[in-house]
């Protein structure tokens, strides 16, 4: 899977809130589902800070469907292995993966995740149009205690 940077630097995140939508807007762009300057999902959401992942559990959109994962308590007890395991099994069937990241003590931002790299995971985001790169995923998921992930199937 490889990510057209000219597609993702094309996209923006409309509204401080959308961050949700905006990555599904990503994959789907991305996917070439969805065309660059379509912000539906993001339109839908408007700037609503009470959205979760469970917004898009089950939810098909172009022929993705997607699903909520690791909806856990963030704590000692997390099963950080098998979300690890999961996150590496749908970046090698060429898959991305949503996550969300803590980026100020019980702030939130989401990321996509791509490419699985000497034992860690790269993703990016946006903020407005500002394309954010990240590395060391793992290391910011343990220092969370674990995470959730928004994950997607291709359907007929």
């Amino acid at each position: 899977m490889e990510v057209d940077w000219a597609v993702l630097d094309a996209h923006e995140q409309i509204d401080n809130y959308s961050c949700i939508p905006s990555a599904v807007e990503m994959i789907l762009k991305l996917e070439g589902l969805m065309p660059v300057g379509d912000y539906t999902e993001q339109e839908k959401w408007k700037n609503s800070k009470n959205g979760t992942f469970s917004a898009y559990h089950g939810v098909t959109i172009d022929n993705l469907k997607f699903k909520h994962e690791f909806a856990f308590k963030r704590d000692s007890n997390f099963p950080l292995d098998d979300l690890f395991a999961r996150i590496s099994e749908e970046i090698s069937d060429g898959r991305f993966v949503v996550i969300s990241l803590e980026m100020r003590p019980r702030e939130y931002h989401m990321f996509v995740i791509y490419r699985e790299e000497g034992g860690e995971f790269l993703a990016f985001s946006k903020s407005g149009r500002e394309t954010i790169p990240t590395e060391q995923v793992k290391a910011k998921i343990r220092g969370m205690d674990g995470t959730d992930i928004l994950t997607y199937s291709k359907v007929a």
